[in-house]
């Protein structure tokens, strides 16, 4: 354990790689908010946020000193939720669009909640260590997302309106993220 005040040593490449989920998310949430996609490419999109953060999750959940099974959890479902979203061609005749929606708006809530009770313990990977703000406004902007698409009968403008605000407030937070953890990568001179 380390003693108050001290930095825990961040791995060179969390910075850029969480660069790379801020830059997907913002893409994600600008271009529907400025583009009317349908529903496929919209799916898609979410999709690989969802998954590349899982996978992101898994990774920390599984090393030490973490060693989290509510981030196994929830790195798994997101996994889950994500490969059914971008395998749903194959799968049309047993998932429908409804049922895809339903996936990933369950696969939203229970990440929010989870952010929110800090069973995720994002907070861990940034130098400054927990930024309680960002864990609140996420986790609930997340079941928010969740609610909505649990309850969108098909992708309309507003549940659009709701994934770009999504995109671009998570894309926000991770753009910090990746810069404090830069900063804590390279000092300054």
């Amino acid at each position: 354990m380390k003693a108050h005040g001290e930095q825990r040593s961040l791995p060179a490449w969390l910075w850029w790689v969480t660069g790379a989920r801020a830059a997907l998310a913002l893409t994600l949430g600008v271009a529907v908010l400025l583009r009317d996609f349908g529903r496929p490419a919209l799916a898609n999109f979410i999709a690989v946020y969802w998954l590349v953060g899982a996978l992101l999750t898994l990774r920390w959940a599984m090393a030490p000193p973490s060693r989290s099974r509510t981030g196994i959890i929830a790195a798994l479902l997101g996994a889950a939720a994500a490969l059914l979203v971008l395998a749903r061609l194959p799968l049309r005749h047993a998932l429908g669009a409804d049922t895809l929606l339903l996936v990933l708006g369950v696969a939203a809530v229970m990440t929010g909640v989870l952010r929110l009770g800090g069973g995720l313990r994002d907070g861990q990977l940034t130098p400054a260590g927990p930024r309680v703000w960002r864990r609140l406004v996420l986790g609930a902007l997340e079941i928010v997302l969740g609610a909505v698409l649990i309850l969108a009968q098909d992708v309309s403008r507003a549940v659009a309106l709701v994934v770009s605000g999504w995109g671009i407030v998570a894309g926000t937070m991770l753009v910090l993220d990746a810069l404090a953890m830069r900063r804590a990568i390279r000092p300054p001179r």
